[in-house]
């Protein structure tokens, strides 16, 4: 299934899924031609999603992801300016 790319340069790194109607992607997309930005999808069984993720520096990259449920799932990354690592809860 085609997913959403907020940029030309979007690529996944991660993925978990607790049924067949509920999966997580996770990974980055690059806005002009530095700040990488992080990037949440979620499948519904339907069809992906781009869920909005906080970015704390300008260039971040989320590399793993686990989940329980629908509502539950965290992303794991590190931002690429000064190594901080970055861990989001998704929903």
């Amino acid at each position: 299934m085609p997913s959403p790319n907020p940029s030309s340069a979007a690529f996944l790194s991660g993925v978990t899924a607790t049924s067949a109607g509920n999966a997580w992607a996770v990974g980055a997309y690059t806005v002009g031609t530095a700040d990488q930005k992080t990037l949440i999808l979620r499948w519904n069984g339907t069809k992906w999603t781009h869920v909005p993720s906080p970015n704390p520096v300008p260039s971040n990259d989320l590399t793993g992801v686990a989940a329980s449920s629908g509502s539950n799932a965290w992303a794991v990354g590190a931002s690429s300016n000064d190594s901080q690592a970055i861990a989001i809860h998704c929903c």
